[in-house]
């Protein structure tokens, strides 16, 4: 069988409760005890101008315990004091109506004033014996005089006592039941106020709840995401519906060429029914340093809230929220890296408002967790970016060492050819000095020359090649085409014997690098491009700028020649690579210039078919 749980104690409701605390309910009975006091002594001199020397002695008699009442009062036993107070009343009404007119006598209006002030400081169970002990002494007043149990004196015209005693007796309880029911309702009214409060404090919670319940959602969900712009939308409805706001935005902050700062609306949540701000020009390019808002920049840029409401703001303040048609605005700063970044905040268009502590701190805690998941992205971009230049670094570095592999196997080839020339001739000549066969020395003499300056040209040419971006001219800004004028006439002579035409567009771009280097680019290409024109009759080259790259314009150089087929269009770039063994020069011309547009920033390429011609594209930075 199962113990029986023990009940909660029921303890009694003490007046404290009821009328305020104990110094207010012992202030209340030593005012009525004493208001008692003095309706008694004013009875004494009532009763002794009719000579009735026994009211007047019992009335100073039943001072004494009436006094002793003090006692009970401040030993704060307000119940007993109260109940003993009405015994004593009820008595001595009794005994004074018993020896005056019975049931008649005016005092017997104390009865039911006994009982109405009994029952504001009395229990039940108290009541229910007072008012028993009432109704007895009436029966005796009344059963007593019909069974002969007491004579009452005979029957007396009203006098001026019976008025002061029946106003006594209204006085004294209209006085305590308004001391008490005065009382109650301060007591009454300070218990509504704390449970208004109390109310306002769990409406708080919940609200504070709701809005951290938010941040901890948008925080995981920002820290799962790998760019929090895909969430800042869902954050800003979150926050903002938690609060019940009209708008919940994010500027982002941007510093212009001239140093001053401006904020850019990135991102808005808007109430149903109310228009987005996102297309409002106002809030595009605003200016953070403000006239009227200086408040507010301050505050910001120390990491404060700025609160825009009437009751933490200044009139002219509110005047210039009110022109953008707000009611109530609420700013955090969002820092990243230390720095002032932007700014998270909310707004209110339909009513006044005040934002409530929860409110502020809840947006705090969001910039934070906000300033963090930029920062991490932006951490982990900088960390991609070092990773993907390592990895450029490390591509271009095996470019190099291949390069340089192919270097060295075609320049020790290469260089090989002529001295194995020169060597083979000077056998030659050894044996024809010795015949005297002078014709024969004189070919050799020749062939031997031409292995040297072959010899010269290649060292010159891998010297020149080896200089590129080690040894450059100070970069400057120069017309596009004052660099093909350049190369024109440099290589004047070799277009006009091929006889080709030369057609350059007009305003073409400035760009910014090595003037010299730029131009052996262009001599090169154009070189190229009239050395292999084939049986062209028509001969004709176009030099201009098609589209852009990564910022960088298009430059080309096309031909209508013999064209190259698409298997060789990466391998004529490389070292000493020719096409054709019999051409003129040694090779190095396009590694050269492939080399120059690299160093600059750009890149180069070919597009030909057999027989179609060349278009040799490059980009170079502007200026």
């Amino acid at each position: 069988m199962k113990d029986k749980q023990p009940q909660p104690e029921k303890k009694p409701l003490v007046l404290n409760n009821i009328y305020g605390d104990a110094s207010q309910v012992k202030r209340i009975f030593y005012w009525f005890t004493t208001f008692i006091l003095f309706g008694l002594s004013t009875g004494i001199l009532i009763v002794l101008t009719t000579h009735n020397n026994f009211a007047a002695t019992f009335i100073a008699i039943s001072l004494i315990p009436i006094i002793a009442t003090y006692y009970l009062i401040h030993r704060e036993q307000f119940e007993f004091a109260g109940m003993f107070l009405a015994i004593l009343m009820i008595a001595m009404n009794t005994v004074l109506a018993s020896r005056g007119l019975g049931i008649h006598h005016i005092s017997n209006l104390a009865y039911p004033a006994i009982l109405i002030v009994a029952s504001l400081v009395t229990r039940t169970r108290t009541m229910i014996f007072l008012t028993i002990l009432s109704i007895l002494s009436m029966g005796w007043l009344v059963f007593g005089e019909i069974y002969g149990l007491y004579t009452p004196n005979p029957l007396i015209h009203s006098v001026p006592g019976d008025f002061l005693s029946a106003s006594l007796i209204i006085i004294l309880t209209a006085l305590m039941v308004r001391l008490l029911s005065r009382s109650w309702f301060s007591s009454n009214q300070r218990l509504q106020t704390e449970l208004q409060e109390r109310k306002q404090t769990d409406e708080n919670l919940s609200q504070r709840e709701a809005i951290l319940d938010a941040v901890a959602q948008s925080a995981e969900t920002l820290f799962k995401t790998l760019d929090w712009r895909m969430e800042i939308d869902h954050m800003l409805e979150r926050l903002g519906k938690s609060i019940n706001a009209s708008h919940a935005y994010l500027f982002e902050h941007r510093t212009n060429p001239d140093g001053t700062v401006t904020g850019s609306m990135r991102a808005e949540w808007s109430a149903p029914s109310l228009p987005s701000d996102m297309d409002n020009l106002l809030y595009q390019n605003l200016p953070v340093r403000e006239n009227g808002l200086e408040r507010w920049y301050k505050l910001l840029e120390n990491g404060q809230p700025f609160l825009g409401d009437p009751l933490n703001t200044t009139p002219e303040e509110m005047e210039i929220i009110h022109s953008r048609d707000m009611e109530a605005v609420l700013d955090v700063p969002i820092y990243v890296n230390g720095k002032w970044w932007g700014v998270i905040g909310f707004d209110e268009v339909r009513y006044q408002r005040t934002w409530t502590s929860a409110e502020v701190d809840a947006l705090r805690i969001a910039t934070n967790v906000l300033g963090a998941a930029i920062q991490r992205q932006l951490d982990e971009t900088a960390l991609q970016n070092e990773l993907h230049q390592r990895k450029a670094l490390i591509e271009e570095l095996e470019s190099k060492n291949r390069e340089l592999e192919q270097f060295t196997y075609t320049v020790s080839h290469d260089l090989k050819a002529p001295i194995i020339t020169i060597k083979g001739f000077l056998g030659f000549l050894e044996q024809d000095i010795s015949k005297g066969n002078q014709a024969r020395v004189q070919h050799d003499v020749t062939r031997i020359s031409e292995a040297v300056d072959k010899m010269n040209r290649l060292l010159g040419e891998l010297l020149e090649l080896s200089r590129i971006g080690r040894m450059m001219n100070s970069p400057e800004d120069v017309q596009f085409e004052s660099l093909v004028k350049d190369a024109l006439e440099i290589i004047h002579g070799q277009i006009e014997a091929r006889q080709a035409a030369v057609q350059t567009q007009p305003n073409l771009p400035t760009v910014h690098g090595d003037r010299q280097r730029l131009t052996e680019v262009l001599q090169n290409l154009i070189e190229n491009a009239a050395k292999y024109m084939g049986s062209q009759t028509n001969p004709l080259i176009e030099i201009g700028q098609r589209g852009e790259e990564d910022s960088k314009p298009i430059f080309f150089v096309k031909d209508n020649g013999m064209g190259i087929a698409p298997e060789y269009h990466e391998r004529i770039f490389g070292l000493f690579n020719k096409l054709d063994a019999a051409s003129e020069g040694t090779g190095i011309g396009l590694t050269l210039v492939k080399r120059i547009v690299e160093v600059h920033g750009g890149r180069i390429w070919v597009e030909s078919e057999v027989g179609q011609g060349s278009t040799f594209f490059f980009t170079l930075p502007r200026s």
